[in-house]
């Protein structure tokens, strides 16, 4: 029975998991009003960005040396391909259009209600930089979860 009360949390963790992952990523609106000229200045300057994004996220590490006129380190090397790395997903993330669904704010809302502060660990480990506004709703269920265990502990 003890085993049971341990592993029944993290069995009801896994299974609001797939809730927030499996989400159908949303496709963006279209504008329909007019541009002022700072907003078209804006967009040209990132299209320029993103240009400049594709670009860097294309390059080879003896091109990248070649512009920058040095030879690279072990750690800079790393450094350059992790950054190059998180460039893409940035670029995925921007082609796609994707963005944090109701359905994950609903899923890391109820995982911080079940599990308190042991999901708010989880979700400031595991979350992605794009994804820390689900923090937010893991903190609401975790506030959920102090006010319970303390009507809990007041009816006991």
């Amino acid at each position: 029975m003890r085993k049971t009360i341990f592993i029944l949390p993290f069995l009801l963790f896994i299974l609001l998991t797939p809730v927030c992952f499996g989400a159908v990523p949303s496709l963006p609106m279209e504008r329909t009003h007019k541009v002022d000229s700072a907003q078209n200045m804006r967009a040209q300057a990132d299209k320029q960005r993103l240009n400049q994004l594709k670009v860097f996220t294309g390059l080879t590490l003896d091109q990248y040396q070649k512009i920058t006129g040095r030879k690279m380190g072990l750690l800079e090397r790393i450094s350059f391909k992790m950054t190059q790395r998180k460039a893409k997903k940035m670029l995925n993330h921007y082609a796609y259009g994707d963005d944090i669904t109701v359905f994950q704010k609903i899923s890391w809302f109820f995982k911080g209600l079940l599990f308190g502060p042991l999901a708010l660990l989880f979700g400031y480990l595991f979350l992605k930089d794009d994804e820390r506004e689900l923090i937010k709703w893991i903190w609401f269920g975790t506030i959920g979860f102090a006010a319970l265990l303390i009507l809990f502990l007041a009816a006991a």
